[in-house]
């Protein structure tokens, strides 16, 4: 089986599609599709051109709970367009949007795009030092 990467871009979804479509054993089938529907539910910016690619190559339409969650994911990406350059909106956002073990993440991929954002650095550091569990022997 081809290695499953968890990166949103669609020649990967055009493997996973393949692998859905063939009659692998059930468990990679299985495998497979749960990735499927992560490209379709998680807000990011080729979650039209995933949705299209289902179409077009899917013999059956999609489920109504995943198209709510990618009708959501839709949403959830178009606010946080709107919000990319506006520091406290975005962790407002961040936060609404995602549970709290996914934050360190977004944080981190924030700031390898806008590491310029003080808030954003703020916000990071003290979200780290509530993590932190190590006790000080000072």
């Amino acid at each position: 089986m081809e290695k499953l990467i968890r990166i949103y871009h669609l020649p990967y979804v055009e493997v996973l599609s393949k692998i859905c479509d063939i009659k692998r054993k059930e468990a990679f089938r299985i495998l497979a599709c749960k990735k499927m529907e992560q490209f379709l539910t998680f807000p990011h910016s080729q979650l039209s051109r995933f949705y299209r690619h289902y179409q077009r190559n899917s013999g059956t339409p999609l489920p109504n709970d995943i198209k709510e969650k990618y009708d959501k994911a839709v949403k959830s990406y178009q606010k946080m367009i709107t919000v990319a350059m506006e520091p406290y909106e975005w962790i407002k956002w961040m936060k609404d949007a995602f549970a709290s073990s996914d934050w360190i993440q977004n944080f981190e991929c924030k700031l390898g795009e806008h590491f310029f954002m003080k808030e954003i650095w703020f916000e990071y550091i003290q979200f780290l030092d509530e993590q932190n569990n190590v006790v000080s022997l000072a």
